[in-house]
C-alpha cells in the first residue's frame, strides 16, 4: 500500500484525485474544515470515487459540500485518465470541475488537460492547462455557464514526493495548484501534506492538511487559508 498523487483531486490530485492510485477501484469520504481569515470559515464534506474501466483507463469523480458558510453543494468534478505510453509511464488526464460559493452567488467552471509521469517511485509530476469561466448571480450554480465576462487560461502543475513509506503509514508532500475539486489562484503556491494508513484489509485511514504561500518578504512567508480533512478509503 502506498499513497499516490490525485485527480481534482483535486484536488487535490492536477487532475488526479490525490487519494487513489491509478488503475485501482476505490471510494473515499472525508470531513474537515477550511479557514481563511476575513474570507471564509466552513466545514467540508467530500466524497470521491475512482473506477478502473480497462487496464489503461480510469474514471475518477468527486463531490463536495459546505456547512456553516456557503451551505450546500460547493464542488464537483469528473475526470478520465488514460495510460498513453506504458513504457514511458505517461498518463493523460482530461477533467471538468465546478465550484460555487452560494452566499456570494459566485461560481466557476473549469476544464483541464494534463499529462502525468512518475520518473521515480517516490516522485510524481504533472503539468497541463486549464480554462476557467467565472459565473455570477443567476448563472453561478450552472455547469453550463461558459460564456463568461472574465475567462482565463492558467497553467496547472503538480509535484508529489512520497517522503515516508513505513508500514502501515505512507506520507506525501504536494505542491500543486489544482486537484479534482479545487484550483488555486495563480498568485498562490499551494502546499499539501497527505497521509494514508492501513486500518484493516480493504480499508485505509486518510488525512490531508493544506495551506498556500501568497507572499515572501524579508524571508517571512505569508500563508493564506488552512484546510484539514480526515476520512476513510475503501478499495474494492
Amino acid at each position: 500500500m502506498r499513497l499516490a498523487a490525485l485527480l481534482l483531486i483535486c484536488e487535490t490530485a492536477v487532475a488526479s484525485p490525490l487519494l487513489f492510485e491509478t488503475g485501482r477501484s476505490q471510494q473515499a469520504v472525508l470531513v474537515g474544515m477550511r479557514h481563511e481569515a476575513g474570507v471564509e470559515s466552513k466545514a467540508l464534506v467530500s466524497i470521491h470515487a475512482s473506477q478502473s474501466v480497462l487496464s489503461f483507463l480510469n474514471i475518477h469523480a468527486g463531490i463536495g459540500l459546505s456547512l456553516f458558510q456557503h451551505n450546500g453543494l460547493s464542488d464537483y468534478g469528473l475526470g478520465i485518465r488514460v495510460r498513453a505510453l506504458r513504457l514511458a509511464g505517461v498518463e493523460l488526464d482530461a477533467s471538468y470541475r465546478h465550484n460555487q460559493w452560494n452566499e456570494w452567488r459566485i461560481g466557476e467552471n473549469r476544464v483541464i488537460a494534463a499529462a502525468h509521469t512518475t520518473p521515480l517511485r517516490t516522485l510524481h509530476l504533472g503539468a497541463g492547462i486549464a480554462y476557467r469561466a467565472p459565473a455570477f448571480e443567476h448563472g453561478f450554480a450552472s455547469p453550463l455557464a461558459w460564456d463568461s465576462d472574465m475567462p482565463e487560461f492558467n497553467l496547472v502543475y503538480q509535484l508529489d514526493w512520497t517522503f515516508l513509506e513505513m508500514a502501515p503509514l505512507d506520507a506525501v508532500l504536494t505542491v500543486s495548484n489544482a486537484d479534482l475539486l479545487r484550483m488555486s489562484v495563480p498568485s498562490r503556491i499551494p502546499l499539501r501534506l497527505s497521509a494514508r494508513a492501513d486500518l484493516v484489509p480493504g480499508w485505509d485511514l486518510l488525512f490531508r492538511c493544506a495551506t498556500g504561500i501568497t507572499g515572501l518578504s524579508s524571508l517571512l512567508l505569508s500563508v493564506s487559508e488552512f484546510t484539514a480533512e480526515l476520512g476513510v478509503c475503501h478499495e474494492f
